[in-house]
């Protein structure tokens, strides 16, 4: 993937406060859609589904370190929090594939 900078994964676990960032970060892009998936009355695999993030964030840490505004740390604690949403986006879409249909064909109408 390219983002148009460079991550320092090390960063990362230097310091406690990039590493709750990351924490904070991963949970809540994980709790928000499956809490909504939960008040909708949806699978929460269907929430797991929509934990996807990507695109936001990966700006955000290229613009954050190309501006000064993010330390290393911090960015990649962004981007690493969004791309563990994407492996909850694959529980979720495994899950759902291996769920029996909700809506189940109906019979043949045949005479």
């Amino acid at each position: 993937m390219v983002l148009g900078a460079r991550l320092d994964l090390r960063a990362l676990v230097q310091t406690r406060d990039d590493l709750l960032l990351f924490a904070l970060l991963a949970i809540g892009t994980t709790l928000v859609p499956v809490t909504v998936a939960a008040i909708m009355r949806l699978p929460r695999s269907s929430g797991l589904l929509a934990a996807a993030e990507m695109g936001v964030p990966s700006a955000v840490a290229s613009l954050g370190l190309a501006t000064g505004a993010l330390r290393p740390g911090q960015a990649a604690a962004i981007v690493g929090a969004a791309t563990l949403s994407l492996l909850v986006a694959c529980v979720g879409a495994v899950r759902l594939g291996t769920r029996p249909s909700i809506n189940p064909r109906a019979p043949d109408d045949e005479g």
